[in-house]
């Protein structure tokens, strides 16, 4: 079982929460599709910023049925390209890449005013308790399902 964790920037108090369509969906039994075409998350934008060709066309072709537009960089370089084009809903950050890497990213996202109100799920194949405090919203640990990491983009683009 992937590991998930989610940290708020914002005291709760502060933050609103739209409530989910996902919860109380058996995604054992498959109910999870439904739910999401149904547009559930109709008109979310992703940035996915992964190095790994491979991840990304799976998730290209996982998300694809559902109404989201799914952005993809290769490295650091390149999202902050797109997110100047764009600004997207959430972004999902590999940790690992070379150049800059997810977590100095991630930080450095944070920290500009223009970018650290987005959402930023840090996807990681090392042990989520090495990698010490981030700034991400939520961390993500492969393997994992992308139905759930799904879940979890709809979480974090509700609590906008």
């Amino acid at each position: 079982m992937p590991a998930v964790s989610a940290a708020s920037q914002a005291p709760a108090s502060t933050r609103t929460r739209a409530p989910s369509p996902l919860r109380g969906i058996d995604f054992a039994r498959g109910e999870e599709q439904n739910s999401l075409q149904r547009g559930c998350i109709a008109a979310m934008r992703l940035l996915l910023v992964d190095d790994d060709p491979g991840l990304r066309e799976l998730l290209r072709t996982t998300f694809e049925i559902f109404d989201l537009e799914l952005d993809e960089a290769d490295s650091a370089a390149m999202a902050a390209r797109r997110i100047a084009a764009r600004k997207p809903d959430v972004i999902v950050l590999d940790v690992l890449m070379p150049g800059i890497d997810g977590i100095e990213y991630c930080g450095a996202l944070k920290s500009d005013p223009q970018t650290r109100d987005i959402p930023v799920i840090l996807l990681t194949g090392s042990d989520v308790t090495q990698l010490g405090p981030t700034r991400a919203d939520a961390i993500v640990g492969k393997p994992f399902s992308p139905l759930e990491l799904l879940s979890v983009v709809e979480r974090l683009a509700g609590d906008l």
